[in-house]
């Protein structure tokens, strides 16, 4: 048994691994994507792609690992992404050596997994792990569009069978419902301009610069390579818009939605997965981004939108939107502090300095 850092040539052997495993293979343009073209490579010493388990030269386990930048007030963090943890079932036990190479990394401030399961969150936490202490990472806020279409899919999923006179009152009610909790809370004006784009400009990237929020939250580092580099990833089989909002003609934040077809229930899905204020204490543009979103979600035809993993101070101005709430089972946003390096990050306990988003880890991969 063999447990070795990934090199380029694996690919191939990575992807026969993972068909076998019934998971997607990784394409050559999006391994260098994240493994190559990563801005943050740049920037940063050399990072191992990954760690595989052989078994006489076969691949029997896979973790992915990329770097991102963060930033708290004047000091920068470097964090180890998790990603694409598979082991066959024979070789279940093996899943620790993986685990424990990731975290052997010396020249990384901290670890992070965006999309850890029930079994993950466990074993992530057995070993020093903790929680990114923030509600909207454990519970998706969400608005029905399309009522018809929401319940159709809530009946399949649970395979629910009703006579055809039960569907039809179920449905008149729900649709009632949905119709009163989306015309709940309306745009006001406010002198407010929008427009829609669909690239990372100069103008947010010189907004962005002039902010000085990163001296409150622990964020990644954001700019017009970084969100570009995140956005182009995801938008391979999604569609995308980015919402840019005016206040006298000035622009003072931005949000971007992504779209897709969940191929299971063919429920059209809008994902509200990022946000960037020039004053995050000025609610009335918060207001008008989300509802900018839900408006421009209902044109494009979208069954759903939903909200979660925002910061706490967008927590706090999403409670005035009557939205549906479901909670997850864990939460699946995991940190671990990089036990050599011994600075004081007693700060990530704090709910209200982190800042996230559906852009952090590989979450929407």
């Amino acid at each position: 048994m063999l447990v070795r850092e990934v090199q380029t040539e694996d690919l191939e052997k990575i992807n026969n691994f993972l068909i076998l495993n019934n998971k997607k293979p990784i394409k050559l343009s999006t391994w260098n994507y994240i493994f190559v073209n990563n801005p943050h490579l740049k920037n940063v010493q050399k990072i191992s792609k990954g760690w595989v388990v052989e078994d006489n030269k076969v691949i029997v386990g896979y973790v992915g690992n990329f770097p991102k930048v963060y930033k708290k007030e004047e000091k920068v963090y470097l964090a180890s992404v998790f990603t694409t943890w598979v082991v066959n079932e024979k070789y279940r036990y093996t899943s620790i050596l993986l685990l424990t190479e990731y975290f052997k990394q010396n020249n990384v401030d901290i670890f992070i997994n965006t999309t850890a399961n029930l079994e993950a969150s466990k074993i992530w936490k057995a070993m020093g792990a903790q929680e990114v202490p923030l509600n909207s990472c454990k519970e998706v806020k969400f608005q029905i569009l399309n009522s018809e279409n929401f319940l159709k899919t809530f009946f399949y999923l649970k395979n629910i069978k009703l006579n055809k006179y039960l569907v039809k009152l179920f449905k008149n009610l729900f649709n009632t419902l949905c119709i009163i909790k989306l015309n709940f809370y309306k745009i006001h004006n406010e002198n407010f301009n929008s427009k829609i784009v669909y690239e990372i400009d100069e103008e947010i990237g010189n907004m962005i610069n002039n902010s000085d929020l990163h001296k409150n939250y622990f964020s990644e580092v954001f700019g017009i390579k970084n969100l570009t580099w995140n956005i182009d990833y995801r938008k391979k089989d999604k569609e995308y818009w980015i919402t840019k909002i005016y206040d006298n003609s000035r622009l003072v934040g931005f949000s971007i939605c992504f779209g897709e077809v969940i191929h299971k229930s063919n429920l059209k899905k809008c994902s509200f997965s990022f946000i960037y204020l020039g004053n995050d204490k000025n609610s009335k543009h918060f207001n008008y981004l989300i509802n900018h979103s839900i408006i421009t979600s209902k044109m494009k035809k979208y069954d759903v939108i939903e909200f979660r993993n925002l910061s706490s101070i967008y927590t706090n101005y999403i409670k005035k939107f009557y939205f549906f709430r479901k909670k997850y089972i864990n939460n699946p946003y995991l940190y671990r502090q990089n036990k050599n390096n011994f600075g004081n990050f007693d700060f990530l306990k704090k709910k209200e300095c982190w800042n996230v988003s559906l852009l952090d880890g590989d979450i929407l991969f």
